[in-house]
């Protein structure tokens, strides 16, 4: 880049006797080489950006509002904050249907704070971030983690001038240059595509939803650049031989997750996975697209909640679901269920029968309550 005036710059091909011009005639290419002592001259200008294409978490954003370092997060949808992410550890859709299989795979889901209580804080455990030349900061998402210490040390192996980090003479032990016996790990329920699991062109199997495929929280533990899966080859139960998986480049596996910024100033983005693919919410089941006009937009903000598991909220209490006509109701066998319009009218007054109700409820804002405990949901 040649300066011609301040912040102006005439841009050539070093060591050859060419610049960069802009060819008005709408018919040929836009850019054109041109001599280097030739009478036109396009003149560039040069900004500087801070602005990334992904998203790093703790790190300040353009107005000035600094992120703490974020541990414990929600991720909801950027045009709906209202919905959340969150682990189904009842799995409503889990064989593409209603039926509730417990000892199914903790699917990924999301849901809406206005008609159901769940804990959508989610672990935020670094993967590929504070890394050299690295412009796609990755994550692994995860709940029930659990951290365990490097214990042991080795000590330094020369004979003597052993210092610490502050430069301070000490002993072999203590030696910058002494090393754990045994690494710190993390172990808990780590978000990852089950695509590795699904036979090819399946569309039934419990890791395919309408033809896409879904992603669950699975039990592994996080030491160093690798992730080690207890059980990764699905079939549709929690039972399945290990596998291990490598973070130690830029390219996303199946349980990292890189936030592709779509809005610069909200830095919302998408979720993306390996392959490029990412996340999509397709009829309420957050599934894996490879097109990205199809994708979901996220946003995240840190939360002082625990990322534990949904099964005691749900265990204890009463789920209620809106459907396109219906509300169904579960947990609830042998209670009152009323449902009312959002006038007070009573629509449906019942005994549950069984612990999975469904009642034919208008379109709109409808409130069900069971024994007295109500709940607003919205009846497609």
């Amino acid at each position: 880049m040649k300066t011609i005036d301040k912040g102006q710059y005439v841009i050539y091909a070093a060591g050859a006797d060419q610049k960069l011009t802009i060819n008005p005639t709408p018919s040929k290419p836009i850019i054109e080489v041109s001599k280097l002592d030739s009478e036109r001259s396009d003149l560039f200008l040069i900004e500087q950006t801070n602005l990334g294409t992904y998203r790093e978490l703790g790190v300040s954003i353009e107005d000035g509002l600094a992120e703490k370092a974020v541990n414990v997060a929600k991720i909801y949808m950027d045009n709906e904050p209202n919905r959340y992410l969150y682990e189904n550890t009842q799995n409503i859709v889990a064989n593409n249907g209603n039926k509730v299989a417990k000892d199914s795979l903790n699917f990924l889901g999301i849901y809406n704070t206005a008609a159901l209580v769940k804990n959508a804080a989610l672990y935020i455990d670094t993967a590929y971030v504070d890394r050299k030349d690295n412009l796609m900061p990755q994550y692994l998402l995860a709940l029930g983690v659990e951290e365990v210490e490097a214990n042991g040390v080795i000590p330094c192996t020369e004979k003597d001038n052993h210092f610490d980090a502050e430069g301070n003479k000490t002993d072999a032990e203590h030696c910058v240059h002494a090393t754990p016996a045994t690494k710190a790990y993390k172990t808990g329920r780590y978000l990852a595509s089950v695509k590795d699991s699904v036979p090819a062109g399946s569309k039934t199997y419990p890791g395919v939803y309408d033809g896409s495929i879904r992603l669950a929280f699975v039990e592994a533990t996080h030491i160093g650049d690798s992730l080690i899966i207890k059980d990764s080859k699905y079939t549709g139960t929690k039972n399945a031989k290990n596998d291990t998986l490598k973070i130690a480049d830029q390219a996303l596996n199946v349980a990292t997750f890189a936030m592709l910024i779509k809005d610069q100033e909200t830095k919302s983005f998408y979720l993306e996975s390996a392959g490029k693919t990412y996340v999509r919410i397709l009829n309420g089941v957050p599934v894996l697209t490879d097109n990205i006009e199809n994708a979901a937009i996220f946003n995240i903000e840190a939360t002082d909640e625990e990322a534990t598991s949904n099964e005691a909220i749900e265990a204890a209490g009463v789920q209620v679901i809106a459907g396109k006509g219906v509300v169904t109701v579960q947990g609830a066998a042998g209670k009152v269920i009323t449902v009312a319009n959002i006038l007070g009218q009573t629509i449906a007054n019942q005994v549950a029968a069984s612990d999975n109700v469904t009642i034919a409820a208008p379109a709109g804002v409808v409130v069900v309550a069971v024994e007295g405990e109500a709940t607003k949901v919205v009846v497609k």
